[in-house]
């Protein structure tokens, strides 16, 4: 007799963060300093995103959003307007954790088929498997990518119309949220929060330059951290009074 449950997947925006380094930091900090990690990836998750759950085992983070959300436009402009709140707060969470515990994390969002009970805390589907290996595989740096499944449905694009908004495209090619555009969108922020946002990132450049560790180790760690610095010296050389202008001319 086949007693089995009829359960179904939802369709699903679902976002899989991993803390890098967390073994480190597990190792080297109090319970208490580790749980206020966590629960900055936890509370960007909270309204004012409706139906959303936030799910933490050891350094993943794993969050479920609803696949779309009313913004008031067409189905295509609502998607993107909803994905870059999203996004939003993805870089809220990257932004707290970079400057308050000089922490970064990686992960990826897709959309697709999940399965989540609250009451018993079980969660599996193919959304979360790919997302998963896109972290894995894909990720590479401190960023968090977006799938195919996301970006098929965006109607924002282009190189200079993203100036403004919370993606980018990055030099493989890959959409992910760009903490930098999250952060600095204005001449204002430039000046004064970007450059403490780079002076962080050399505290730690400097930080791991002066442990002992494994060379091959050492230079795959560095390697995330010069991916930032990078894409910080990117957003200090945009011209955004010119993309503004650009902008106003399509």
């Amino acid at each position: 007799m086949n007693n089995e449950r009829s359960v179904e997947y939802s369709q699903k925006i679902v976002i899989f963060f991993d803390i890098l380094g967390f073994k480190d930091l597990i190792d080297n900090n109090t319970p208490g300093l580790i749980d206020d990690i966590l629960r900055t990836v936890y509370l960007s998750s909270e309204q004012p995103f409706e139906n959303c759950y936030s799910i933490n085992f050891s350094d993943s983070i794993i969050q479920i959003f609803e696949p779309h959300r009313d913004m008031g436009g067409d189905e295509k402009s609502d998607f993107t307007d909803y994905v870059n709140n999203l996004l939003d707060a993805v870089q809220r969470a990257q932004n707290t954790l970079l400057l308050n515990y000089k922490v970064v994390i990686r992960g990826a969002m897709v959309l697709g088929d999940i399965y989540y009970n609250k009451e018993t805390n079980t969660i599996f589907g193919p959304a979360l498997n790919l997302a998963a290996t896109l972290e894995e595989r894909e990720a590479v740096y401190p960023r968090v990518i977006l799938d195919e499944s996301i970006v098929e449905k965006l109607d924002v694009k282009d190189n200079e119309q993203l100036v403004f908004y919370n993606y980018a495209i990055d030099d493989d090619g890959r959409y992910y949220a760009d903490l930098f555009q999250y952060i600095v969108k204005t001449k204002y922020e430039k000046s004064a929060k970007l450059p403490v946002l780079k002076t962080k990132v050399e505290e730690i450049i400097n930080e791991i330059k002066a442990r002992e560790m494994n060379v091959e180790k050492k230079e795959r760690i560095m390697d995330k951290y010069n991916w930032l610095i990078k894409k910080i010296e990117i957003r200090e050389n945009e011209d955004f009074d010119a993309a503004r202008e650009r902008l106003s001319k399509k």
